[in-house]
């Protein structure tokens, strides 16, 4: 499972608020009483789903209430195939996973010309058991 809740809103209203490190600031408040914040390369803002629109997004920081919108085209935890599992990752959650399939497919590959079916499963496995470990660990940098 992620770290995250998936939350689903209405979008009442929105507002773009500056920049932070190169990233346009969209100020978004909810119909179910949230008020978060995105970060979005300039070249996305156009994309950003409108007002009145129906997302369904995840908090990133719940100090600052910034967020995430869940999307088709991130990457799915494969411990589950259900659409809701779907998350965003940024670079740095990008490498921590990519690290993290790296590591399991050493592990279950060991010596194995050709993993089966179950071994793949068990590559899955290990990549998000893995990716919780180096998440906790990167969380207590």
């Amino acid at each position: 499972m992620n770290d995250y809740q998936i939350k689903n809103a209405n979008i009442v209203s929105k507002n773009e608020d500056g920049e932070y490190k190169g990233l346009v600031k969209i100020k978004v408040s909810l119909d179910n009483g949230d008020a978060v914040t995105f970060f979005q390369p300039p070249d996305k803002v156009e994309s950003f789903p409108k007002v009145k629109s129906n997302i369904d997004y995840y908090i990133k920081n719940a100090k600052y209430m910034t967020a995430g919108l869940k999307s088709k085209n991130y990457f799915t935890s494969t411990e589950s195939k259900d659409k809701s599992d779907i998350i965003e990752y940024g670079r740095d959650q990008s490498i921590l996973r990519q690290v993290a399939f790296k590591g399991a497919v050493e592990i279950v590959c060991k010596g194995i010309p050709k993993p089966n079916e179950d071994e793949v499963k068990e590559i899955e496995y290990l990549t998000d058991a893995f990716h919780r470990i180096l998440n906790q660990k990167n969380k207590q940098l």
